[in-house]
């Protein structure tokens, strides 16, 4: 059973768009002082070669309690920690900001009972969220694994016996001297202008600091692009590789490799993809994507990259048999990929389907049926910008930055149907002053942000001709 933070909490979470780490993500390092006054640093640990367990709970969490009274992590600790086999490292992490001391010790007011006897490993008592927004912690206990190769991976309330399975899974720490993973490809699938733009994450899983190797793109035996790099990345740091972009012909396999020292990477470890130069057109900014997910929808995700092959917008932990919508915001004369996966390499089965589609209801893609991964391309393409053909000047927006109000100003050269929305950093609609008439002259509209958080917006104004935004930004 997991137990929701406290409501407050969850929704200022949820504005976010925060869940729980998917599994294989990169654990953030931290130095963090437990209740006894002794340091800690994450990758200290990491870097010997140990398995740490991150419990991330509340005193005064029921479910956090009865998991700590079945004595699982004091015995993993007992039997594989620094006084058994030294293979383990665990942490309890106290995450409520709120709670103190005596709550630990079982004699606040905000307790299930006393934390602290009989515990050997560390106790931390947060005082900042920072490690909490690291580790994206929705609900309590959340309790990590994370291998030494500083991957982690969620492994819940498990007895003694499969927390030390689970441990067992991690790969062995580093043993050679120069050894370079290839873990996955980044970039894009499909060619923005000028060629596919391809990038690969890579991790030194060598004992020596990498200073040197060579990346290649091959298809057919042909190299598309190789890459000589130099540099420095210590043992189980990560480095993104870049290629020169290449030009291709239709849907093309590739498979990317690395040499170091003379040893190329072996088959089986070459990342194998396919590229392609198909692109579509969106004749407006605001691009919106349709996903049903089929009954497994914890199998699906999807990511939209820029021409840079940098993520702009994604989409992970999905519900099964659920209609997700989103709306992205975008840049005009950009080229995007918007990516679909399937961690199962079966598609969407059923009722399921996604589709991309501009605000003129015209699709770039739609589909269902497709192995681990689907990709398509599109660029954003206006004929004109609203202010060349509508405005006689610019549009404004004061006070920005705001606080609970702010208007927006501007000077019609002619009559118009507009429509004014906001929209946070994430795409979503969160202000909606629908589709108004306006005649030729002066216009102001105001903005009630009351019920907005600090942070960074967009204000959109779409008409017929074309769509503008303007930045917002949202002070305390």
């Amino acid at each position: 059973m997991k137990f929701l933070l406290p409501l407050l909490l969850v929704f200022a979470l949820s504005t976010t768009s925060k869940a729980q780490l998917v599994d294989g993500s990169v654990a953030q390092d931290w130095t963090l002082t437990d209740i006894n006054g002794n340091q800690h640093r994450l990758y200290d640990y990491l870097n010997a070669g140990k398995t740490v367990i991150l419990d991330f709970s509340a005193t005064w969490c029921g479910p956090c309690w009865s998991y700590h009274n079945s004595h699982a992590l004091e015995n993993l600790y007992t039997q594989y920690g620094p006084a058994g086999t030294d293979e383990v490292m665990i942490f309890s992490i106290e995450a409520d900001l709120a709670t103190t001391l005596d709550d630990l010790h079982g004699i606040g007011n905000n307790t299930q009972g006393d934390w602290v006897s009989g515990v050997e490993y560390p106790i931390i008592n947060l005082t900042s969220n920072a490690v909490n927004n690291a580790y994206n912690i929705a609900y309590y206990p959340t309790i990590y694994k994370i291998c030494p190769n500083r991957f982690v991976t969620e492994v819940g309330q498990l007895a003694t016996a499969p927390l030390y399975t689970a441990v067992k899974q991690c790969p062995a720490p580093a043993n050679l001297i120069t050894q370079v993973n290839l873990l996955k490809f980044e970039g894009n699938r499909v060619a923005c202008s000028g060629g596919v733009a391809v990038k690969v994450r890579i991790q030194n899983y060598g004992t020596d600091t990498l200073k040197e190797a060579t990346f290649r793109v091959v298809s057919n035996g042909d190299t598309l692009s190789e890459k000589i790099w130099t540099g420095a990345i210590a043992t189980y740091d990560f480095e993104t590789i870049s290629f020169d972009p290449f030009d291709v012909s239709g849907p093309t396999a590739i498979k990317i490799s690395s040499e170091v020292n003379g040893v190329e990477t072996a088959e089986a470890d070459k990342i194998s993809e396919t590229v392609n130069n198909i692109l579509e057109t969106s004749a407006t900014k605001i691009v919106q994507l349709h996903l049903q997910t089929d009954v497994t929808g914890e199998e699906t995700y999807w990511t939209l990259t820029n021409e840079q092959g940098n993520i702009v917008y994604s989409g992970d932990k999905l519900e099964g048999n659920k209609l997700y919508t989103s709306v992205f915001l975008l840049q005009n004369n950009q080229c995007y990929n918007f990516t679909i996966f399937d961690r199962a390499g079966n598609g969407l089965s059923g009722a399921g389907y996604y589709r991309l589609f501009d605000k003129q209801n015209v699709t770039i893609e739609e589909g269902k049926v497709f192995a681990g991964v689907e990709a398509s391309g599109f660029t954003v393409q206006l004929v004109s910008g609203l202010s060349e053909t509508l405005f006689a000047s610019g549009i404004s927006l004061s006070p920005n930055p705001a606080q609970n109000q702010s208007k927006i100003t501007f000077d019609l050269l002619k009559s118009a149907n507009l429509t004014v929305s906001l929209f946070d950093w994430t795409g979503r609609k969160l202000l909606d002053l629908g589709n108004q008439s306006f005649s030729a002259g002066k216009q102001e509209l105001s903005l009630d942000l009351s019920t907005l958080s600090p942070g960074s917006y967009q204000v959109t104004l779409l008409g017929e001709d074309g769509i503008e935004s303007l930045p917002l930004m949202i002070v305390e």
